[in-house]
Order: C-alpha cells, then sequence, then structure tokens
C-alpha cells in the first residue's frame, strides 16, 4: 500500500487502542502515524487528519532496518471562512486531492494542500458527488486562501 489515510478515530480503531480517545494532538497524530507503519511494513506513507490538523509521514531510505521516517508536518486550518452547507464528501474529497496533486508530480507538501482545498470546497456545496471540486475551483481557491496578507 502506498498511502493510508486515516482520521482520528480510524487510528484509534486501527491501532486497537482501549483508551476511547482519538488522536487530537500533532503529537499523537505522529505516534499514531508510526505506530501504523510499524503495524504494516508495506505502508508507505500514513496521512492522519485530527482536529489539529493534519501529519503526514513517509518512509524513508531502501527499506532496510537503518531506514529513517521523514515526517512532513502541516497544521493546517480545520475551517476557512466559508460558510459550511454540507460536510457530506470532504473525507472522501481529501485524499482525492492529495492523489490528484500527486498524479500531477507535485510534491508532499503541495499535496496535502490540494487535499485540504478539496475538502473544504466539497463542504460548501450538498451532496457528495456533486461537491467534489475540479481542478480550475481548487487552484484557484488556495490561490485565493494562501494568497499573502
Amino acid at each position: 500500500m502506498d498511502v493510508l489515510f486515516v482520521n482520528e478515530w480510524e487510528a484509534l480503531k486501527l491501532l486497537d487502542s482501549k483508551s476511547g480517545t482519538p488522536v487530537i494532538t500533532a503529537r499523537e497524530a505522529k505516534k499514531a502515524a508510526k505506530d501504523l507503519m510499524e503495524k504494516w511494513r508495506s505502508v508507505e506513507m500514513v496521512v492522519v487528519k485530527c482536529l489539529f490538523g493534519t501529519t503526514l509521514l513517509k518512509r524513508g531510505g531502501d527499506g532496510d532496518e537503518a531506514e529513517q521516517d521523514e515526517q512532513v508536518l502541516l497544521s493546517l486550518p480545520q475551517n476557512s471562512n466559508h460558510d459550511v452547507v454540507d460536510p457530506i464528501g470532504a473525507a472522501d474529497a481529501f485524499p482525492a486531492g492529495f492523489v490528484a496533486a500527486q498524479a500531477r508530480g507535485l510534491e508532499l507538501e503541495q499535496a496535502l494542500l490540494w487535499g485540504y482545498a478539496a475538502g473544504c470546497l466539497s463542504t460548501m456545496k450538498r451532496g457528495a458527488q456533486d461537491s467534489m471540486p475540479r481542478t480550475g475551483s481548487l487552484e484557484h481557491f488556495l490561490a485565493v486562501e494562501l494568497a499573502p496578507a
């Protein structure tokens, strides 16, 4: 598996945690990502989305025991200045945006931003499929949302 996307509750469930408390902080997200990569050695990347933002952990090295994991951590706002019309579809839009960016050869940080934008944009329309943004909408949203103040 190349990449595993989980939210705060899915990470808890996949790690068979008995705590009943979801992943909330950046530290917990990083630990959950590391634990998931240890549990499934074939996973190359883990993306954990939770309240604080998004953590991506990527396996480094050539697969031997001495490999080092590289962490890319972005704290993205979980809400923008836009009204949420319908949250249905946002959890699917995030990985779709990420994968679309990766397919275009964009860097991991940019792929995370595409995922963020896709998730945000999808909340501004009703429905699951109808709310999925197109590339032009993603690019425009990122240009406006991330423009220097």
